[in-house]
């Protein structure tokens, strides 16, 4: 993995209620604990994850994850923070014109960053 041979440890835990594989969570639809999840609650599940850690992590996420990042460096529970195309602030709009022809694999691409969306834990060795 990247991470190791640059010399990091890297954690990648469930999101709270999606553990384990596309599929078994597929036979489970409609999984209803998942609609319990808040902001909150998903926050301090990750929070619990890093205080069980040896140092202060490196924070890298996708997505809504940017929020949640920010709220854990908030508790200084994390060394940095990066967020990789996180969800902007909510006065915030842009607008992107995207040729048909890199519309499908975008599409593609981005349902692929989706299902794999995880936060990722990386701290040096």
């Amino acid at each position: 993995m990247y991470f190791e041979s640059k010399g990091y440890a890297y954690h990648a835990p469930a999101h709270p209620h999606k553990e384990g594989s596309p599929a078994v969570l597929r036979q489970g639809h409609p999984y209803s604990p998942i609609a319990h999840n808040s902001l909150a609650s998903v926050t301090e599940s990750y929070a619990a994850f890093i205080r069980l850690l040896p140092e202060r992590p490196i924070l890298i996420v996708h997505s809504f994850g940017g929020l949640m990042v920010q709220l854990l460096l908030q508790q200084q529970l994390a060394v940095a923070g990066v967020a990789i195309h996180s969800v902007p602030p909510q006065e915030t709009t842009a607008r992107i014109t995207v040729p048909k022809v890199a519309l499908h694999s975008f599409k593609q691409m981005r349902n692929q960053l989706l299902s794999a969306a995880r936060f990722v834990f990386a701290r040096r060795c």
